[in-house]
């Protein structure tokens, strides 16, 4: 029995150590195969959930091996080496799929309906969009208003977490009864959280945290800068987006936008980041620097705001803040402004500006 008990072990040993799996210069263990089999199973309805995907046999090979490889590392083995990868072109890499960055990008950051477009509650006729979100005030009376959707937009993990916390207590609020624990099915898709910044140009880019919460910026601190809060304490890596990519995927349910804007001096570009999209909204609301202040290279200035938001047809109001930036409501100069209850709340920080318009 003893023998029969080594002779198994010394089986199993060598099934592990010695016996490779070779196709032309990879070798990849059984027990990696199978490690990789529960991997790839896994994965598959990911892989193939824009139904035009295509894996092939030299790419399954590589995956095959890579895992062979990272198990090697994280064994101990640092003599592993990475085999050099055969180059492929933008013109062999367009004929070999037709997958493009949007086919992963929208699915990968919003969550998409059957048609592509993003998942608000249909019978919300009204979108509240809140870029640089924070501690949205939006958001906390959003209970008040059953015809507005609201898109929540902020790059910073420690504002994004409690948003993706506040939005699911929204959505599980209220429940029909014994429905308790599950989501409200008049709520669920009432408000939607996306961990990026907005701009002008897409990519990924450094993120710059001031010294306060909210003076965090795509921006870099000018050298010149004279407010403790806009001093870069730290600096992340954020997506970038532009805003017209999210106008692209709203459904046709809904008739009227609004937007508020804070992005420390970046908020003229998140607006030209919206194209010609921007003539869509009944309001807009940034915060610009005066002219004569300089916080960060290519801070949005009020005069330039205003020049550019004229061009599509916008007449400005401000309403000044302090001795060096200022808020800019936003409104088309002709044709009837229809503001949703949640923009009608006496408690909004904003309010003062809303009132211009009703």
């Amino acid at each position: 029995m003893a023998r029969l008990k080594e002779k198994k072990r010394r089986t199993k040993v060598e099934l592990d150590q010695e016996s490779p799996t070779k196709e032309g210069n990879i070798s990849v263990s059984p027990k990696s195969l199978w490690f990789t089999w529960g991997l790839l199973i896994g994965a598959i309805p990911n892989l193939f959930m824009s139904g035009n995907f295509r894996f092939y046999g030299s790419d399954f090979l590589k995956v095959l091996q890579a895992v062979d490889i990272g198990r090697g590392v994280a064994a101990g083995n640092t003599t592993t080496s990475i085999p050099q990868c055969e180059t492929v072109t933008d013109t062999e890499r367009s004929a070999s799929t037709t997958v493009t960055a949007d086919d992963w990008i929208g699915p990968l950051l919003f969550p998409l309906n059957k048609e592509g477009m993003l998942d608000l509650n249909p019978s919300t006729p009204n979108l509240m969009i809140d870029i640089g979100a924070r501690n949205s005030d939006y958001l906390r009376m959003l209970h008040t208003d059953e015809t507005t959707s609201l898109i929540l937009v902020d790059p910073l993990p420690d504002n994004y977490i409690p948003l993706t916390k506040q939005v699911a207590e929204h959505a599980m609020a209220n429940t029909p009864k014994g429905g308790e624990g599950w989501l409200n099915p008049k709520k669920k898709h009432q408000a939607l959280v996306i961990r990026a910044a907005m701009g002008e140009t897409e990519g990924v880019h450094d993120f710059n945290i001031g010294s306060a919460p909210s003076c965090g910026s795509i921006l870099k601190t000018a050298s010149n800068n004279s407010f403790w809060c806009f001093n870069t304490k730290d600096t992340i890596k954020t997506v970038i987006l532009r805003l017209e990519r999210i106008l692209n995927l709203v459904p046709p349910h809904i008739k009227n936008f609004h937007l508020k804007v804070d992005a420390e001096g970046a908020d003229l570009a998140v607006l030209k980041g919206a194209g010609s999209h921007i003539k869509k909204f009944g309001t807009v609301i940034i915060e610009c620097f005066f002219n004569n202040v300089t916080h960060h290279d290519g801070d949005c200035r009020i005069n330039d705001a205003v020049r550019y938001m004229d061009q599509y047809g916008f007449e400005a109001h401000v309403l000044g803040q302090g001795i060096s930036q200022a808020n800019i409501l936003f409104v088309p100069h002709s044709g009837a402004i229809n503001l949703p209850p949640l923009l009608k709340q006496t408690n909004l920080q904003m309010r003062d500006l809303y009132r211009k318009v009703q």
